[in-house]
C-alpha cells in the first residue's frame, strides 16, 4: 500500500508495514521514432532524444496512476502526436532548412503536455530527419541541378571577363599601332 508520502533524501524512519517505493528523479534519456507526413504529403521518420526528468512534487501521483513505467506509457503516445501535429506544417524540405524551428515547435509543445502529467522535459533532440528513397533521391537531383547551373553561370562569368579582357587588350594594341603609325608619318614628314 502507498501513502503517497514523498521524502527527501537522507534517513527517514518508516514503519514495518511500509514499503518504500524509488522513483529516480535524476534527468534521463528517452528515446523514440516517429513517423508521420509533411506538409506536402512526403512520409518523414524522426527520431527524438528527450532529456527528462519526473517532478519531484508529482512522484507519488505518477506511480499511483501510471507505475514505473511512466515515461514509456506517457511519452510515446504524447511524442507521436506532437510530432505529427508539427511535421504537418512543414514542407519535407523545410524540415531540413528550418530544423530549428521544428526543434523548437515540438520541444513547446512537449514541454507543456508532459508537464501535465509531472514529468519535466530539460532538452528535445532531433537525432534524424529520415525521408522515403524518392524523395531522397530528388533532393539529391536537385542540388546536383543547381550545383551544375551555378557552375554554368561562374563558366559564362569567365567567357565574359576573358571577352571584356581580349577587348581591352586589341584596344590597346589598336592604340599601340595608331601611336607607332603616327610616329612613323612624323618621322616620314621630317625626313
Amino acid at each position: 500500500k502507498t501513502t503517497g508520502v514523498i521524502y527527501e533524501n537522507g534517513l527517514h524512519w518508516k514503519s514495518i508495514l511500509d514499503t518504500p517505493i524509488n522513483m529516480s528523479v535524476k534527468t534521463l534519456l528517452f528515446e523514440d521514432d516517429a513517423t508521420a507526413a509533411s506538409k506536402d504529403l512526403q512520409d518523414v521518420s524522426t527520431s527524438l532524444g528527450i532529456n527528462y526528468k519526473l517532478s519531484i512534487k508529482e512522484a507519488a501521483v505518477v506511480y499511483q496512476t501510471i507505475g514505473r513505467d511512466y515515461i514509456g506509457v506517457i511519452a510515446n503516445p504524447v511524442i507521436q502526436e506532437t510530432v505529427k501535429e508539427v511535421t504537418s506544417r512543414y514542407n519535407a524540405e523545410d524540415m531540413i532548412l528550418k530544423r530549428s524551428d521544428v526543434k523548437a515547435d515540438i520541444t513547446e509543445l512537449l514541454i507543456v503536455r508532459l508537464a501535465t502529467r509531472g514529468i519535466i522535459v530539460e532538452s528535445v533532440n532531433i537525432i534524424n530527419f529520415d525521408f522515403s528513397e524518392e524523395f531522397t533521391k530528388a533532393i539529391e537531383a536537385k542540388v546536383v541541378a543547381v550545383q551544375k547551373v551555378l557552375e554554368a553561370e561562374n563558366k559564362l562569368r569567365q567567357i565574359e571577363v576573358e571577352a571584356r579582357q581580349a577587348e581591352q587588350v586589341a584596344k590597346g594594341e589598336a592604340a599601340a599601332a595608331i601611336a607607332r603609325a603616327e610616329g612613323q608619318a612624323s618621322a616620314n614628314k621630317i625626313v
